[in-house]
């Protein structure tokens, strides 16, 4: 059986990636919808299976379990969970797609703290635990953004994020100055745009990469891949967005499905729709 776990999945993006990795899984998957409000997680989990499950195949199923990737109490309970419920090595596909974004151009250390809080340390932090319990040939999907690019970060970050040398002690270390800087006003002084959801997703596109780099080697043939979606018609992206949910799904949906043999040779880039894209 395999086991999928989706982050941030009670609405949007996630929602979507569990109904239709539900819908299009071929062999017996246990897929875990997790979200950070226990009501919301357990109402969306009822609302895909009302909506779905007569369409699924045999051996399909979803559940729900509360996970809130910035609070380390949730998740070293749901690690331990999983443990508990399936062994040390259980997990087949981890899809990283809680994010957080504010409205409107306000921009300051809050901003940038809650905003890479969640969308870069909190994601890189559950990675990290999770990726121990991975199964051979077992993936990771990181959901970035258009504005993930390295064309939305200054040159010179442009240069530190995409170095084949870049390791995550390094790429912590930019993350946490430019918070830094937003808090004490040095982010103009110090070449940082003031785009907070810009720097924590060309942060965890790079991280993607660093991944794949650090487990070249690992026997577990281990897949890490970073998706821009889209623009989609979410909270997130607003009711102007061009593609609907389903649509913003399938790069993710197909990553997780798909034969690990045709991935393999595309372990830590990034792609938009199906196909590697340039970051």
């Amino acid at each position: 059986m395999r086991l999928i776990i989706v982050t941030g999945a009670n609405k949007g993006l996630g929602y979507g990636i569990v109904k239709n990795l539900a819908l299009q899984s071929k062999t017996p998957t246990k897929i875990y919808l997790t979200a950070r409000d226990q009501d919301k997680g357990k109402a969306a989990l009822e609302s895909i299976i009302s909506e779905t499950q007569n369409k699924w195949r045999e051996g399909i199923s979803v559940a729900f379990h509360q996970l809130d990737i910035t609070v380390d109490d949730s998740i070293k309970n749901f690690v331990q969970f999983l443990k508990s419920s399936y062994g040390n090595q259980c997990v087949d596909v981890l899809i990283n797609n809680a994010g957080y974004a504010t409205k409107g151009p306000h921009f300051d250390g809050k901003v940038a703290e809650s905003t890479l809080g969640c969308n870069y340390f909190g994601t890189v932090k559950l990675t990290e635990e999770i990726l121990g319990l991975m199964k051979q040939e077992g993936r990771i999907i990181f959901l970035s953004s258009m504005l993930g690019k390295l064309k939305n970060v200054p040159k010179n970050m442009q240069d530190i994020y995409s170095s084949d040398t870049l390791d995550m002690q390094q790429l912590n270390e930019i993350q946490k100055d430019f918070v830094d800087s937003a808090f004490k006003g040095l982010c103009e002084q110090k070449g940082y745009p003031k785009q907070a959801y810009a720097v924590s997703k060309v942060g965890i596109t790079a991280y993607a990469r660093v991944l794949a780099r650090r487990f070249a080697n690992d026997p577990r043939h281990l897949f890490f891949g970073a998706v821009d979606p889209g623009w989609v018609k979410t909270d997130m992206g607003g009711s102007s967005a061009p593609l609907s949910v389903d649509q913003g799904v399938q790069t993710p949906v197909h990553l997780a499905n798909a034969d690990i043999d045709s991935l393999s040779k595309y372990n830590g880039m990034f792609f938009n729709r199906k196909t590697v894209a340039e970051w």
